[in-house]
């Protein structure tokens, strides 16, 4: 079974990159020890033969240099496309795909740590509602660099930011699998009891429709 790998955020050769310290306050960061932290686990973790779903703000390289970086990366490249990222247009042949947006299904067949199909919605910047989100699928998420995690966390969706700064990263240190995005959200479906992120989403929108219907027949009372 070969691995599926999603970022968002590497942010590679950008020199305005930051990362945020245990209170949460903005410090700059050594680009080039950076850099090399986010290419040596690229490499020591994906095969050429993996897919990685690059959500967003990939690099500042341009031109050889970064032609010559992507061509060294590992992997079948999957680019949805953020707001640093049209300096990556010039190397088409680099990506499988170039998108603004993508659903992805993954099959338990394949991946057999699934306990359902997995709807996935790729795109590097929050929404509110997307593709399916009523059956169960997930939101991956980039831009936010972890200033999401708390309203993400105590929402009711399915929805992570997948970037270096934020939580799911953060807490394994390592580029998220597949494996580790299912784990993430049917963590969260088990705490309120559901065995599968479809039931979850179901409980979730009745439990919304009737609040709203609650609070709007209590305006009209």
């Amino acid at each position: 079974m070969e691995q599926v790998f999603f970022i968002a955020d590497f942010h590679l050769g950008d020199r305005d990159v930051f990362t945020k310290d245990e209170n949460g306050r903005r410090m700059n960061v050594d680009i080039v020890v950076r850099d090399n932290w986010l290419l040596d686990m690229w490499m020591s973790q994906v095969g050429k033969k993996e897919c990685v779903y690059i959500l967003g703000d990939l690099m500042a390289y341009r031109g050889e240099t970064g032609e010559n970086l992507l061509s060294r990366l590992p992997g079948k490249k999957y680019l949805i496309e953020g707001n640093y990222d049209e300096n990556l247009r010039a190397f088409p042949g680099q990506f499988r795909s170039v998108e603004l947006m993508m659903n992805k299904v993954f099959s338990p067949m394949v991946y057999p740590f699934l306990k359902e199909r997995l709807n996935v919605t790729m795109c590097h910047y929050p929404m509110y509602p997307w593709y399916r989100k009523p059956e169960g699928a997930v939101l991956l998420l980039g831009h936010s660099y972890g200033n999401l995690d708390e309203f993400n966390r105590n929402s009711l969706e399915l929805k992570a930011d997948i970037g270096v700064e934020g939580e799911l990263f953060q807490s394994i240190r390592r580029i998220p699998t597949l494996q580790d995005v299912y784990e993430f959200f049917i963590a969260k479906a088990e705490a309120c009891g559901m065995p599968t992120l479809a039931m979850y989403a179901r409980y979730c929108y009745r439990f919304k429709e009737a609040r709203y219907n609650l609070e709007y027949s209590s305006e009209i009372d």
